[in-house]
Order: structure tokens, then C-alpha cells, then sequence
């Protein structure tokens, strides 16, 4: 019984770790692409955040 509740006391923890880490990538994220890119270094930089994104997306479906 005494692993339950250090499971029971720890994991609401981590979890919330987990979803403000996730929350601050997504704000982080979004700032950078709603950013208007104005130089060819900019563009490129932005293609490769899209290109980032696009492949964590595809492969956070492919574990599910």
C-alpha cells in the first residue's frame, strides 16, 4: 500500500510538470509562427520550425 500512495503523491506532480513544459513549448511555438518572416535567413528558419513541428506531430501518432 505504501508504493500506491507514493504513486498517488508523486504522479500528480509530475504530470503537472509535464503539462506547464508543454504549455510553455506551445506558447513558444506559436509566438514564432504567427512571427512574420521579413529576411531568407527569417523564411528559412521558419520552414524549419514548420518542418519540426510537422514531423513531432507525425510521430506522436505513430506511438498511439
Amino acid at each position: 500500500m505504501l508504493m500506491m500512495q507514493v504513486i498517488h503523491d508523486i504522479l500528480p506532480l509530475k504530470a503537472r510538470g509535464e503539462v506547464d513544459r508543454l504549455l510553455s513549448e506551445l506558447q513558444d511555438t506559436q509566438f514564432k509562427l504567427e512571427f512574420e518572416p521579413t529576411t531568407t535567413v527569417e523564411f528559412v528558419n521558419s520552414l524549419m520550425l514548420l518542418d519540426d513541428v510537422h514531423e513531432r506531430v507525425r510521430l506522436s501518432f505513430q506511438c498511439c
